[in-house]
């Protein structure tokens, strides 16, 4: 499979006279295309340019840095003093990641999520038991504090009764 391309943003920075710009894949890779150590984007002095004329020279010589007299509007030209951009470190060759520990802790995982959901369906089937178990108590106790307050009823006004 081919390697995607990488990804560049144009950067841009103020060099003495002149205005310089660099296609670089980060700010990191810009600094060094500029020769530069300081981090000029963290002191505000450099930044990501978006004019589309300015986008397109410096996307024609990426990691090249191109520059034009400051506040001037011709068009970017290489830099005379910049050698050739250093060539990109060759990517290692990295050997492909095994994936049993990650596959043996997404099956822990659903697992402990399975168990819960079974021990939450299990305490919900006890818990309509108990409430239907509840229920019925209730049931029981009214209708039979229905039938003794009736029977306390006819002894008290058989007892009233007497007592006349």
């Amino acid at each position: 499979m081919a390697k995607a391309p990488r990804r560049l943003k144009v950067y841009r920075t103020d060099a003495g006279f002149y205005e310089t710009v660099v296609a670089a894949p980060n700010q990191s890779e810009a600094l060094k295309a500029w020769g530069v150590r300081q981090n000029l984007f963290a002191e505000g002095v450099a930044g990501v340019v978006t004019d589309q004329k300015t986008v397109e020279a410096a996307l024609a010589t990426p990691g090249r840095p191109l520059r034009r007299p400051l506040g001037s509007k011709a068009a970017f030209k290489v830099d005379p003093e910049t050698p050739d951009a250093p060539k990109p470190a060759k990517a290692k060759a990295h050997p492909k990641p095994d994936r049993r520990a990650l596959d043996k802790a997404e099956a822990d995982l659903a697992a402990l999520d399975d168990r819960h959901a079974e021990q939450l369906a299990e305490l919900n089937r006890r818990q309509a038991a108990l409430e239907a178990e509840r229920r019925a108590v209730d049931n029981d106790w009214q209708a039979a504090r229905r039938t003794t307050s009736k029977a306390l009823e006819k002894a008290r006004r058989a007892f009233e009764k007497a007592g006349e």
